[in-house]
C-alpha cells in the first residue's frame, strides 16, 4: 500500500492561517518524521538548528484516501520564521476554519474532507499542545498566535470514535 506524507507548511499572522501543502510519497523503509525535515529543508533551505529553536513539526492524522488508493500521513509544520508571501500560499481566515469532525464524525475515510479541513485538524491538535504546555512554545509560536489557538472553540474534540 502506498503511503503519502502531507505536510502543511504554516504560520498564524493577523488571525489568518498562511499555508503551503506540499505531498511526498513515503519509501517502504522511511521514517515520516525525516520525510518532513528534508521537505522544510529543500522547500525553505533550513538548517536543523532554526528546526530545533523555531520551528514545531507535529504528525496530526492519518486517513485513507480512496481515490488515491493510499493512507495519508498529516503533518503540521508550524513556524512564524517561513515566508509565506509568494504567489502559491493559501490564506484562510482562522474564523473561517471548519474542522473534519463536524463535517463526517462517523469515519476516517471521508471523500469530501477539503485540504482547509484537514488544516483546521492539524490546528486544534496544535491548540492542543499549546495548551498543554505553552512555555515549550515560546519562541516559536507569537503570543497573538497562541491567544487564538487556546480559544475555547479551537480545543473542543479533534475527531470521534464510533465502534
Amino acid at each position: 500500500m502506498v503511503i503519502m506524507v502531507e505536510i502543511f507548511f504554516m504560520k498564524i499572522f493577523r488571525k489568518k492561517v498562511l499555508y503551503r501543502k506540499h505531498t511526498v510519497a513515503l519509501g517502504l523503509a522511511k521514517d515520516p518524521d525525516a520525510a518532513v525535515s528534508e521537505a522544510w529543508s529543500e522547500k525553505f533551505c533550513g538548517s536543523p538548528e532554526l528546526l530545533r529553536d523555531k520551528c514545531i513539526a507535529h504528525s496530526t492524522s492519518w486517513r485513507y484516501d480512496n481515490k488515491a488508493g493510499c493512507v495519508v500521513l498529516t503533518y503540521i509544520f508550524y513556524s512564524e520564521t517561513l515566508d509565506l508571501s509568494c504567489e502559491n500560499a493559501s490564506v484562510i481566515a482562522f474564523d473561517d476554519l471548519k474542522f473534519p469532525h463536524e463535517l463526517c464524525p462517523e469515519t476516517s475515510c471521508c471523500d469530501h474532507l477539503k485540504e482547509e479541513n484537514v488544516l483546521a485538524h492539524g490546528v486544534r491538535h496544535l491548540g492542543l499542545l499549546v495548551k498543554l504546555d505553552s512555555n515549550s512554545f515560546r519562541g516559536k509560536i507569537g503570543a497573538p498566535a497562541i491567544k487564538l489557538l487556546k480559544r475555547k472553540d479551537v480545543l473542543g474534540p479533534a475527531g470521534r470514535l464510533q465502534w
